[in-house]
């Protein structure tokens, strides 16, 4: 597998960079809410008043703009041109949708970027920001396997639902058997129903790293809360869930 060939070969070369903090979130498969779970987290760290950059490299879904109302004026290929890697450039292609993170499209009219690019926008953004959250999309490949090791840790997201548990088994194994820290890997399982069929001791062992969380279903408050241009409410049980999400983040480093 290619994606596995890429991690044998950078896991070594990993060096953890201690300016800003870099974090990728991963949906094991389509839906499994990484989206959602890190444009919330974007928004409790910026209440901190921490300065937060928002990458979409989510080339098949880019749900990261429409969940913020956003409209970057460039990618990140584009902000890659000669001369154009400067903070005050930098800014105008940024878009500050509320609650003010600063978020930037993967990919544009010149395609996505390559993982050289990444890199530069990377050493760029830890060294002016507090945080740098990537959305990775859906699954493992080539180019997402590259990325991780330019960052510090990933969620990787999953539902109940045994396609999504499958997956994340999947994703587990590669990363570990291409030489990615065990510690790097924080397992969120979403939309859990109030009872499981299972302990997390099983859950874990059949996925193959502890979880890190489990995150209750909202349905219909985030329908809600879409429907109307906004975030979840914060009041709510899955707003109050996401906040704790992000002060455990937050507090880790």
């Amino acid at each position: 597998m290619q994606a596995l060939r890429q991690l044998r070969e950078s896991a070594p070369k990993f060096i953890p960079r201690p300016q800003g903090k870099t974090v990728g979130f991963l949906s094991a498969k389509g839906g499994c809410g990484a989206s959602t779970i890190l444009c919330h987290v974007a928004a409790e760290l910026v209440r901190g008043r921490d300065a937060v950059a928002l990458l979409d490299l989510d080339f098949n879904g880019g749900l990261v703009s429409f969940l913020m109302k956003s409209s970057p004026a460039y990618s990140l290929t584009e902000v890659n041109g000669p001369g154009r890697l400067d903070l005050p450039s930098w800014k105008t292609c940024a878009s500050h949708p509320p609650p003010g993170a600063d978020i930037f499209a993967g990919s544009g009219s010149m395609g996505p970027p390559k993982v050289s690019q990444v890199r530069r926008v990377l050493a760029f953004v830890e060294a002016r920001y507090n945080w740098a959250l990537i959305d990775l999309g859906r699954g493992l490949n080539s180019f997402v396997a590259a990325v991780l090791r330019e960052i510090g840790e990933v969620y990787l997201i999953t539902t109940l639902d045994v396609p999504a548990m499958h997956q994340a088994k999947c994703i587990v194994r590669t990363l570990l058997e291409g030489g990615y820290q065990q510690d790097r890997i924080r397992l969120v399982v979403n939309r859990t129903p109030e009872r499981l069929d299972v302990t997390p001791v099983e859950l874990a062992r059949c996925i193959g790293v502890p979880i890190d969380c489990f995150i209750s279903n909202d349905y219909p408050d985030l329908y809600y809360a879409y429907s109307e241009g906004e975030l979840l409410d914060r009041n709510t049980q899955l707003g109050k869930q996401l906040s704790r999400f992000a002060a455990r983040l937050s507090a880790r480093y």
